[in-house]
């Protein structure tokens, strides 16, 4: 917990005989007078105080620090006690967050609008500080040298990674995506992520996979983070995109801790997954692949590659560094802010691309059906929507994939341009649907004679 500063703590004279009538305390008074000393308050649901440079969950460890600067003699049951009655009244003051222009730091607040420093002071209601100071002047060759190495001095990458962090000290999710890193390994990821989670200070972060998001608890975690740093994301195909796209957007969800009851809050958290290989997800729709973006690195570190210093991330995180990473994190940011929108690599559009390829065995199927070469006739386009998805369910044994039912099935094609369409059919002397398309000029009966020519 943050250390209470002396200005804050010997503000007011205080004299312990004031909350004593012989010898009953005076619980009420005494929670009163912290409350007021501290700024009490409710934010995001929660009860928060004071504590110099930002506002604080009020909990019952940071109670028994006041009690025992003010009167240590307390018993716990004494504690537990204040604790609740200051609860209660933080209550009567509820309170926003302060506009996300506004970033805390080591050494004051600063206004991404004006560019400026300003001083602590409680009128900012923050609830985020990152240990490093604001200094205009720093800057290290060591840590541009760094992103550009991880970036395999692709500079459009390297300006997408200062645009990241920078969005990371912004508490709104305006930009509504995900930054998901790639690499076969070996290439620096490891050290940037521990490089981040150093950066906005641990405090600050959590480290939630992919599918703990949809987790009964742990999301609840989320509530009052920067960043959400996960290496090594599960590989495993993901079943449910519902929660990670809501933390994504930054709309209200609700959750709860164990043992507690639910609450609901706006998150600004921004999600950071790093893997080996991108897992693939059921969820296929473009509002799933519009809020990823997907960074490639490239870079070979170690045996075959550059050479690997493992004293890196200790020559990274110095003090001055970690200034002068601020500061190309906040010009990424207020880029950013400009543009209404982060840039997008050619890189990671080609890699969002064969993501999308990959995770949809229905685009692999269309692109083998449409193979001249390999086929006499074509297996979607002007043909039974039974046959058709009899071959795609063969192809799906051939190619290891699990089929989906034939509804999802017409679903998929349907994006491509598909639609059924109800023919006579001859062999089967029912009417029967087909699919087509704006380019279909011959439809097929059932044992791939031409039932119809289209105009």
């Amino acid at each position: 917990m943050a250390k209470f500063p002396d200005y804050l703590e010997n503000k007011t004279i205080f004299d312990e005989k004031d909350f004593f009538d012989g010898n009953r305390f005076k619980f009420y008074e005494f929670a009163l007078f912290l409350y007021e000393e501290y700024h009490g308050c409710y934010i995001d649901n929660r009860p928060h105080v004071f504590t110099g440079k930002k506002y604080e969950p009020l909990n019952i460890d940071v109670v028994r620090k006041m009690t025992i600067k003010y009167i240590p003699s307390l018993r716990e049951q004494q504690n537990k006690e204040v604790y609740q009655k200051l609860k209660t009244l933080c209550m009567n003051n509820y309170q926003e967050q302060c506009s996300a222009r506004y970033i805390g730091l080591k050494n004051g607040i600063y206004d991404i609008v004006e560019e400026k420093l300003k001083a602590f002071s409680p009128q900012y209601y923050i609830t985020n500080i990152i240990d490093v100071d604001f200094n205009e002047q720093a800057q290290s060759d060591l840590i541009e040298r760094f992103i550009k190495d991880i970036s395999n001095d692709d500079e459009e990458v390297e300006q997408l990674i200062y645009e990241m962090i920078g969005y990371g000290l912004y508490r709104d999710n305006f930009l509504q995506v995900a930054f998901f890193y790639y690499s076969p390994g070996g290439n620096g990821k490891t050290t940037l992520l521990k490089l981040l989670h150093h950066f906005y200070n641990p405090e600050n972060t959590t480290a939630l996979s992919f599918n703990d998001l949809n987790d009964k608890f742990k999301p609840a975690n989320l509530q009052g983070k920067l960043v959400n740093i996960a290496d090594d994301i599960d590989p495993n195909r993901i079943k449910d995109t519902g929660n990670f796209k809501i933390i994504v957007t930054g709309n209200y969800i609700t959750l709860e801790f164990k043992g507690q009851d639910a609450f609901e809050f706006k998150p600004y958290v921004k999600l950071i997954f790093a893997s080996n290989e991108l897992p693939m997800s059921n969820d296929k729709s473009e509002g799933f692949y519009r809020r990823m973006v997907i960074i490639p690195m490239l870079r070979k570190f170690g045996k075959g590659g550059q050479k690997k210093d493992p004293m890196l991330l200790n020559k990274l995180i110095t003090p001055h560094n970690m200034s002068a990473l601020l500061n190309l994190a906040l010009k990424g940011l207020k880029r950013t802010l400009e543009n209404n929108e982060i840039i997008e690599p050619k890189i990671t559009r080609k890699t969002k691309e064969e993501y999308q390829f990959d995770n949809n065995p229905v685009l692999q199927f269309i692109e083998d059906a449409t193979d001249k070469d390999y086929r006499q006739l074509p297996v979607v386009e002007g043909r039974n929507t039974d046959k058709a998805y009899e071959i795609y369910q063969i192809w799906c044994a051939n190619n290891g994939y699990h089929h989906m039912n034939k509804m999802n099935f017409s679903k998929e094609l349907s994006k491509l341009g598909y639609k059924s369409v109800a023919y006579w059919s001859k062999v089967q002397e029912k009417t029967k649907r087909f699919y087509v398309k704006e380019t279909t000029n011959k439809i097929y009966d059932t044992n791939g004679t031409i039932l119809k020519t289209l105009q």
